[in-house]
Formats: structure tokens, C-alpha cells, sequence
């Protein structure tokens, strides 16, 4: 498995993925309406469009399951920026202080 700097990245490019495809579809919703000629075209790439970022949402949050401390379960030692996209990962529980080992895998704790 994965360490929790891995989920950590992970979770973080493909929630900015997500973020960026969601723009994309809102655009392309806006293009819709200012050009008529090509609805079915735009509609069809803002649609599959809209299912890359829906797909990259579940992936990114099953990612989130692992980013816990072992000791206490505490999510707190990730911090979050706008849209709640992970900013940064500290190597100790803001909870109980424990040192928590960011580059072991998550099932050897």
C-alpha cells in the first residue's frame, strides 16, 4: 500500500484535476450559449467532461480515508486551502503529539 505522503499528493492533483475539469464544463456551459451552431458538440464534450471530474471527485476522496492519525484518528494534521483542496501535511498529530512516520505505508501501522 501506499504511505500517507503518497494519499497525501494523490488526493491533492486530483482534487485540483476535479477543480480544473469543473471550470472546464462551466465554460464550456457559457460557450453553449453563445455559440449555437455546435450545441450538440459542446454538449457532448462538456458532458464527458463533467464525468472526468465527477470520477477524479470519488477518487479523491476515497484517498481521504487514509490520511488519519494511527494513534488518536485525528484528520487534523493535513491542512486544507481554498475548496478544501490539501495545502499541507505536518509529520505530527496537532491532537495527541505523536510523531506519525508520513513515508510508511499505511498498513504497517
Amino acid at each position: 500500500m501506499k504511505s500517507r505522503k503518497e494519499y497525501f499528493n494523490s488526493r491533492k492533483s486530483l482534487m485540483l484535476a476535479a477543480l480544473a475539469l469543473y471550470a472546464l464544463t462551466f465554460f464550456l456551459f457559457q460557450l453553449c450559449f453563445i455559440i449555437p451552431e455546435h450545441i450538440v458538440a459542446l454538449l457532448v464534450i462538456m458532458s464527458m467532461t463533467l464525468m472526468f471530474a465527477v470520477i477524479c471527485s470519488i477518487l479523491a476522496r476515497r484517498a481521504k480515508t487514509y490520511l488519519f492519525c494511527p494513534k488518536c484518528g485525528s484528520n487534523k494534521f493535513v491542512r486544507v486551502s481554498l475548496f478544501g483542496i490539501p495545502d499541507s501535511i505536518t509529520d505530527e498529530c496537532p491532537d495527541c503529539h505523536e510523531k506519525i512516520e508520513l513515508y510508511k505505508s499505511v498498513n504497517l501501522d
